[in-house]
């Protein structure tokens, strides 16, 4: 596994992940987000963090995302994740996030420098196991190619992620 320092090094400036992590004994998903934060930085950084997630059905593909929501004055960004369940690494991202007490959230500027990190009481496990036993109930088979094309949809659908936001309802996590 490789360590944390090495993938936000990797990871392109103003994007975000879910990366397994160790800590201590057990293997985590992490939330990583590089962004410009230099606006965060001038102030004490707290940032409230809510997130919303759904579950997306289209044909024969069944998607769970998140949409992770940071702000703070001056600065207010949406970052999704997506989970498919045919993909092995998704998969157990997944299953982390569903055994784990906590979602944790790494926040890095572009410089590859720890701006916060962030720790809230994981009430979405639920969330998370009810997209594992909807996927099992339907015998899910999809491919790559249709997972993305549904992707695709969804993305020319909502082109700006305040929108989808907005479309998800009420916040699943709210700090």
């Amino acid at each position: 596994m490789r360590s944390l320092e090495d993938l936000i090094i990797d990871l392109p400036a103003n994007s975000s992940t879910l990366v397994e992590h160790r800590i201590k004994l057990s293997t985590v998903t992490l939330i990583v987000v590089k962004d410009d934060f230099r606006v965060l930085k001038t102030q004490i950084i707290n940032p409230r963090v809510a997130i919303r997630g759904a579950f997306l059905k289209s044909k024969d593909v069944l998607a769970q995302y998140i949409v992770v929501n940071l702000r703070e004055k001056g600065f207010n960004n949406y970052y999704k994740f997506w989970f498919d369940y045919n993909d092995e690494k998704c998969l157990k991202l997944l299953l982390n996030l569903i055994k784990q007490k906590y979602i944790y959230i790494i926040l890095c500027d572009n410089n590859n420098n720890l701006v916060k990190e962030i720790t809230l009481n994981n009430t979405m496990k639920n969330f998370f196991k009810q997209y594992i036993e909807r996927c099992l109930k339907s015998e899910c088979k999809w491919n790559k190619k249709q997972y993305a094309q549904m992707l695709q949809v969804l993305n020319n659908k909502f082109t700006d992620d305040y929108y989808l936001w907005r479309e998800l309802g009420e916040d699943i996590i709210n700090n």
